[in-house]
């Protein structure tokens, strides 16, 4: 049985305007001098899920179009980056769990794009 009636086809330029944003809000939430913890109270561990569902969504966007090895070199040197200019700042600071968790959603999101989107037939 075909599945070609289920497939999608993501235009390129949606692809990477998709990226772009992503990467300019994901920019802004990392580097502003957002104090988010006086205004929400929140688990100590929760930082970590948000830099794990941030690159998971990245490396799910990458994952259409792009192998494993390459999302993790381009989302680790992201990612530390992120974690340098942090260091950088007297409102953030950097942390290697940060970076360990961006790694490991990047690989997560590069898995789900490979192994539900792309067998469904979502295309870049």
């Amino acid at each position: 049985m075909s599945r070609s009636w289920m497939s999608v086809r993501i235009p390129e330029l949606v692809w990477f305007a998709g990226g772009l944003v992503w990467l300019i809000v994901c920019s802004g939430l990392c580097l502003l001098p957002l104090d988010l913890d006086t205004a929400v109270p929140s688990p100590p561990w929760m930082d970590k899920l948000v830099h794990l569902l941030m690159f998971l969504g990245a490396g799910l966007w990458l994952g259409l179009r792009t192998e494993l090895l390459a999302v993790l070199l381009l989302l680790a040197g992201f990612g530390g980056l992120i974690e340098l200019l942090q260091g950088l700042t007297d409102w953030r600071s950097a942390d290697i769990l940060d970076w360990l968790a961006d790694l490991l959603g990047a690989g997560l999101g590069w898995w789900l794009g490979v192994g539900l989107l792309r067998p469904a037939g979502v295309r870049v």
